[in-house]
């Protein structure tokens, strides 16, 4: 974490070129004030962003902002339409909220080279996955149809009350002898129709989830795509599993819909590199 005060020496763009350089950084999340040398920090940023994401948080994007950043270190804030414009340019994403620069970071940390926009959706719930499609297509995701292969095997492996689309409901009462064998015809059948598979993960009170976090995080190791894997409501083991699973290569997430925005937040990237390394 580097704070460049106001900047006085140093610039938000002499940190990022810095930063640009080191092999251990792979994902670099500014939140800036202002830019006193846009020409600058736009060949840096181009440049750095061609190796690793750089994403930015702009404050003062609203007229009062704008004057609080004045009142802060005296610098002009760039109008919210300019900066999503200039940033872009730049090959940076750019969030709004401290909250998604954070799952950035967490995103980034798990496939710092991004995903692409389709995605298939795992679940054993139907009230969350419908949310969670609803907020992937909001955020610009794509949920294409399961491959006619998939389907026909999944149909065989699941209960006739199981949802055999996209989202997948595997119903509530999953348990390992479901969620391990839905889960690795998932990854012989998506790859090349699916850029990543987000799971949701609901535990009834009637089900133990560690034999299926235990199946899960075996399988996942050696998955072919990025995964992640939300875990909802307040669960006695759940800092072990989410220790499982990451340590397995799969972000975890306590919320879905979080999982959706991080996913949408990394497929930002791969075209923004593509547009500064062309």
């Amino acid at each position: 974490i580097v704070s460049v005060g106001n900047a006085a020496h140093l610039e938000v763009a002499d940190y990022l070129a810095y930063l640009g350089e080191q092999y251990d950084c792979t994902c670099v999340l500014l939140y800036i004030e202002s830019i006193s040398d846009t020409e600058r920090f736009a060949q840096v940023a181009r440049s750095v962003a061609a190796k690793k994401p750089v994403v930015a948080m702009v404050g003062g994007r609203t007229a009062q902002g704008g004057s609080a950043v004045r009142n802060h270190t005296g610098g002009i804030a760039m109008p919210d339409a300019e900066a999503q414009t200039f940033l872009a340019s730049c090959g940076v994403i750019r969030v709004k909220s401290l909250r998604h620069l954070l799952l950035a970071a967490k995103g980034f940390g798990f496939h710092p080279q991004g995903i692409g926009k389709r995605v298939l959706l795992f679940s054993n719930s139907g009230g969350p996955g419908v949310i969670t499609t609803d907020r992937l297509i909001d955020e610009g995701m794509g949920m294409p149809p399961l491959p006619g292969a998939y389907a026909t095997e999944l149909a065989a492996l699941l209960p006739p009350e199981a949802a055999v689309a996209n989202p997948i409901d595997m119903l509530a009462d999953a348990r390992e002898d479901r969620f391990s064998p839905a889960f690795e015809s998932a990854l012989r059948h998506a790859s090349g129709q699916f850029d990543a598979i987000l799971m949701i993960h609901v535990v009834p009170f009637m089900v133990d989830a560690g034999p299926i976090i235990d199946e899960l995080a075996r399988v996942a190791k050696d998955a072919p795509m990025p995964l992640f894997h939300s875990m909802m409501g307040t669960l006695e083991h759940k800092q072990n599993w989410f220790a499982t699973m990451e340590s397995a290569g799969v972000a975890m997430f306590n919320d879905a819909e979080e999982m959706a925005e991080t996913a949408a937040i990394l497929a930002q990237y791969p075209p923004l590199k593509a547009a500064v390394t062309a």
